[in-house]
């Protein structure tokens, strides 16, 4: 009976939440740039709070027992969700925060440092190079933030021995940040749910790696929030380059 009641339950929540599920693409985002971080706040908090509930319904065994290994998997799940809330919530400061001149090589020093581990154990190799790079106006703390997404992005979609490539240009009165990568690459079908800013995955030996998008989401909302853009070029087998740009001081 208790299965009954939880495949009852799920099909309730998937009919309330097909509409809140659907794909946004570039032309149905708003232009207004205040209404558009307000637009993205709410519709990545709905997100959250639907895949918390699924979860919730799963580890309760509402449509059917764990085994440990499941129940694991979901608790996974569960404080990477719990993670992209608390992403959600520091973004929403951003905007009060302090912005001034910051040294761009002493900000990638420091993601770097908060990465260099891992690159290290898949035996990658990171590159930087930065030269007559002019400071950059931006709150020190998200642009480390920005970063270190980026980065990790590029790790964890870059096989063992693989590259990764940081630069930076000035051009007009913008720093534009480049991380490039010889990872696996995005299909043109996921590169549509990146865009959107919610859902991507990839192809890697064999195994789907899948992502809530909300990382990517959130750096590209507070790039935009300093005036600056964040994009992206990809192909399936032959890596990626993720690009930001910011105002030089």
């Amino acid at each position: 009976m208790r299965g009954l009641l939880g495949l009852k339950h799920l099909k309730e929540l998937t009919r309330m939440n097909r509409d809140d599920m659907s794909i946004p693409n570039s032309s149905s985002l708003p232009t207004d740039q205040e209404i558009r971080l307000e637009w993205l706040y709410d519709k990545l908090s709905r997100y959250l709070s639907i895949i918390s509930r699924w979860i919730q319904i799963l580890l309760n065994e509402e449509v059917g027992p764990l085994n440990e290994k499941q129940r694991d998997y979901l608790m996974h799940v569960h404080n990477v969700g719990e993670k992209a809330k608390e992403t959600l919530d520091a973004f929403l400061t951003a905007k009060a925060e302090i912005i001034e001149a910051l040294d761009l090589a002493k900000c990638v020093d420091e993601a770097v440092e908060r990465i260099h581990t891992q690159v290290e154990t898949k035996k990658q190799t990171l590159t930087i190079q930065l030269s007559n790079v002019p400071q950059v106006l931006f709150n020190k703390e998200r642009l480390v933030q920005v970063l270190v997404e980026l980065l990790f992005n590029a790790h964890k979609f870059t096989p063992p021995q693989g590259k990764i490539i940081l630069t930076a240009k000035e051009f007009d009165r913008f720093v534009k940040v480049s991380i490039a990568d010889t990872g696996i690459g995005i299909d043109s079908e996921s590169q549509k749910w990146l865009l959107g800013g919610f859902y991507h995955t990839r192809l890697q030996e064999g195994i789907i790696e899948c992502g809530g998008g909300f990382g990517f989401a959130i750096s590209k909302a507070i790039i935009e929030s300093f005036g600056g853009e964040l994009g992206f070029e990809s192909e399936l087998g032959k890596g990626s380059i993720f690009w930001f740009t910011i105002k030089s001081a």
